[in-house]
């Protein structure tokens, strides 16, 4: 699974508008403050011609305008109307995205959702956001079996459509407010089944993209070992992990704007582990 985190404004205050897009589905919610609310539209296309003209909007604008007596439904109301405005301004985004793009033609390859994510950032000044954060889905690296041919269709999709976005975001000259980071909920074992494929693991790797990272380098400890029967290796190259997701999500939010008085509700593990030993210092 690949996300994209994107900042795209300065950091000078706690309060701004903040958007959650979601693509396997893409959510686009607008919202302000620290509250923020997610809602999915398709992640691959936009249907436009999906509802007949206007029955949909007359039906919704029908249930928004009744005067409810319970405050429960003018909430439900009032939510419902907040997500159809929502949608139609992330529709509007899309249906004039080879206008927004600077490079309209690229390639995104098998992950089209990154086209979605760059024409949501070239219109974040019309949606009015300040921070956004965007969740790709790809998925495939559960290869039990055929691992050698499965994984290298995967990377040479990512591969193209990673270049794609990095070239647009070059293009709208917002790649130093952008940053690109993998994510999974679990790892791989380090020898092969008997389907020349591999089974879960834990300890894994991920990569940071960005125009403002000191990139080109591997951070954290790489094991000195990675040979069966390693002190990590708790049987069939299970590893067990060094450094906690905090590692380099902890300086990715502070990069973001997140306080330091305010990590610790924002990671509530981070008390488990010494900063200066777990946390990555100097990414920026």
């Amino acid at each position: 699974m690949t996300t994209a985190m994107v900042d795209t404004a300065v950091m000078e205050t706690a309060w701004f508008m903040v958007a959650i897009m979601t693509t396997r589905g893409m959510v686009a919610i607008m919202t302000t403050s620290e509250n923020t609310k997610r809602s999915v539209v398709d992640g691959n296309q936009v249907n436009v011609e999906s509802d007949k003209p206007g029955r949909s909007q007359r039906i919704i604008d029908k249930l928004t305008t009744i005067d409810f007596s319970t405050v429960y439904a003018k909430e439900y109301t009032n939510q419902v109307d907040e997500a159809l405005n929502a949608y139609k301004a992330v529709l509007d985004v899309f249906q004039n995205a080879d206008n927004l793009l600077q490079n309209a033609s690229l390639d995104y390859g098998g992950i089209p959702q990154l086209r979605q994510v760059a024409t949501l950032i070239a219109a974040r000044q019309l949606r009015q956001s300040k921070r956004d954060f965007f969740f790709v889905g790809f998925g495939g690296f559960d290869n039990h079996g055929n691992l050698a041919e499965n994984l290298a269709r995967r990377f040479s999709s990512m591969n193209t459509a990673i270049n794609a976005f990095v070239t647009e975001m070059k293009a709208q000259n917002v790649w130093d407010d952008v940053l690109v980071a993998t994510q999974s909920d679990f790892a791989r074992t380090l020898d092969p089944n008997g389907n020349m494929g591999t089974d879960h693991g834990w300890a894994g790797q991920h990569f940071l993209l960005s125009g403002a990272i000191k990139g080109g380098r591997v951070y954290n400890t790489f094991p000195s070992s990675l040979a069966a029967g390693n002190p990590a290796d708790l049987g069939r190259g299970r590893l067990i992990p060094e450094y906690p997701y905090e590692s380099f999500m902890v300086p990715i939010a502070e990069w973001l704007g997140v306080k330091q008085r305010q990590l610790s509700t924002v990671f509530p593990n981070l008390p488990n582990f010494n900063a200066s030993t777990h946390l990555i210092a100097g990414l920026f």
